[in-house]
């Protein structure tokens, strides 16, 4: 399963995919809000956050395990 796939099956939809970024959301509370994982190539990162940046968002396995797999094809992870 590669990391899309990874993304999608935990309820994330992919949004932009580009030489700089690649960005998942999902929507959470009945869509007042949305979980956005972005990860940055130039700067070699990722963050996790609400769309609104009221609260920090917890990481569950799932998410965890999507976000390795995406560390992993960008190269970023062995």
């Amino acid at each position: 399963m590669n990391a899309k796939q990874a993304f999608e099956k935990i309820g994330y939809t992919q949004v932009r995919e580009d030489d700089d970024y690649i960005i998942y959301e999902k929507e959470i509370d009945g869509g007042a809000d949305k979980k956005v994982v972005d990860f940055c190539d130039q700067l070699m990162n990722f963050r996790v956050s609400f769309e609104s940046e009221m609260n920090t968002p917890s990481i569950d396995m799932e998410l965890f395990k999507a976000i390795t797999v995406q560390l992993a094809e960008l190269g970023w992870v062995q």
